[in-house]
């Protein structure tokens, strides 16, 4: 996941999956969903997150492998 501290705009490296198919869900530092995408299936997916300054839980899940979570931190 770069760049990290982040304006918004978010692009996560998923080429360590064959074939990166699954969602991918952002939380804020409360625990509440604030977006949702679907993985398309390509190594680069773009991810436009919008909202205040603060952390926020990216929870990467593609089909056939474990759920993964990373931190971001947006800063405008």
């Amino acid at each position: 996941v770069y760049p990290n501290p982040t304006d918004g705009q978010v692009n996560l490296d998923l080429s360590g999956s064959a074939n990166p198919v699954g969602t991918v869900k952002v939380f804020d530092a409360y625990g509440k969903l604030v977006l949702q995408n679907q993985l398309d299936g390509s190594p680069l997916f773009r991810l436009a997150i919008a909202g205040d300054d603060g952390v926020y839980f990216l929870s990467i899940e593609v089909e056939g492998e474990a759920p993964v979570t990373k931190r971001v931190v947006l800063a405008h």
